[in-house]
């Protein structure tokens, strides 16, 4: 989709420049005599800077190999995602910082990401945060529930829960490696938050998407 846009917009400039230069000739006839006089080899060009501008980017445009799957092909961008996955909620300071990027690095990234939803953005109070995208399993939950999610450790039983339907605590306890205790604390938050339902059999309990 990145691609096909700058393409458009790639098109629409030639379009812009090529309608640019027509006018200028039908209108004002008697300026292109004497911009010709004045400066024939300026005005020439002029011309050929504007071709082989246009041609540079409608072959930038129509040759562009980014997609979703080549997107995270780049070092840096791959960097920022990857901070943002083990970081949910981190802003953009807490970004560039991390990474020791410019804003302007930071902010192109950020918007790749963002054309391709692998990202998510989230404003809280008066900065911006970044949430990973996985599609569906994001598609319906809210902020509050994003920011419960920003919890590193949440978001891990979070995410294993939705990997592995009908999961307990003993087994999210053996594969995460984490106390039965903080397990079950993070359970209670994410069953408050309807993220996760509880299905029991008996005494014991497992640990579904609240999405199934």
């Amino acid at each position: 989709m990145f691609k096909y846009k700058r393409l458009v917009f790639w098109l629409f400039f030639l379009f812009f420049i090529a309608g640019f230069f027509i006018c200028l000739t039908l209108c004002f006839p008697d300026a292109i005599i004497f911009a010709q006089k004045v400066s024939k080899v300026l005005w020439y060009v002029t011309y050929v800077i504007t071709i082989v501008f246009l041609i540079l980017g409608s072959i930038a445009a129509i040759g562009s190999t980014l997609t979703k799957e080549t997107v995270l092909n780049n070092y840096h961008r791959a960097r920022i995602f990857a901070t943002i996955e083990q970081n949910p909620g981190i802003h953009f300071s807490e970004l560039t910082k991390t990474l020791d990027l410019s804003n302007g690095q930071t902010h192109w990234h950020l918007t790749c990401l963002k054309n391709f939803d692998l990202i998510r953005t989230i404003k809280e109070r008066n900065y911006k945060t970044f949430y990973p995208n996985y599609g569906m399993l994001f598609e319906n939950i809210d902020t509050s529930q994003l920011i419960a999610l920003k919890n590193k450790t949440r978001n891990t039983i979070y995410q294993e829960i939705c990997s592995n339907p009908s999961i307990n605590q003993r087994q999210l306890k053996e594969i995460l490696q984490i106390s039965q205790s903080t397990i079950a604390y993070h359970l209670i938050i994410l069953e408050q938050e309807n993220l996760i339902k509880v299905k029991r059999k008996g005494r014991k309990r497992f640990y579904l998407p609240a999405k199934d």
